[in-house]
């Protein structure tokens, strides 16, 4: 595997991925073939994709791989309306549900970990405009 691969961000949601891919090529385009020094990441990506599809029994997936801003690979897998076996793309967007409050949970963590926020602090320290509105207390 290429060390440049080291460096990749991917982001993979089996619920929801891709909202659409900034990139030069045309917002038609329905995929973006993996780069050749991507070869074997892509070709893992997409056993493991393929594998948590069937395992999880989702009807599709949407997923872009980027590296420094630079999207090196996009595909959809399954269909976006099994209706009327429309297939999903690159540019299909997918219900995000919950998953961004893992990336809110991640970052406020990792904020923590630098000690820039304390979770045992009041709301107000940090949203001093903030005020609660619970009829409850």
């Amino acid at each position: 595997m290429p060390s440049q691969t080291k460096r990749v961000v991917w982001i993979i949601t089996l619920t929801l991925c891709f909202l659409g891919c900034e990139s030069k090529q045309s917002a038609q385009l329905v995929e973006i073939a993996p780069q050749a020094d991507y070869a074997a990441v892509v070709q893992a990506m997409e056993r493991m994709i393929k594998h948590e599809m069937r395992d999880k029994d989702l009807p599709a997936l949407s997923i872009a791989l980027v590296d420094n801003q630079e999207t090196v690979w996009a595909k959809g897998f399954g269909l976006a309306d099994p209706d009327s076996n429309k297939p999903s793309t690159a540019q299909t967007i997918h219900r995000v549900g919950s998953i961004s409050q893992l990336f809110t949970d991640i970052g406020s963590m990792q904020l923590v970990e630098k000690g820039e926020l304390d979770l045992d602090a009041a709301i107000a320290n940090y949203l001093p405009g903030f005020q609660r509105h619970n009829p409850l207390r």
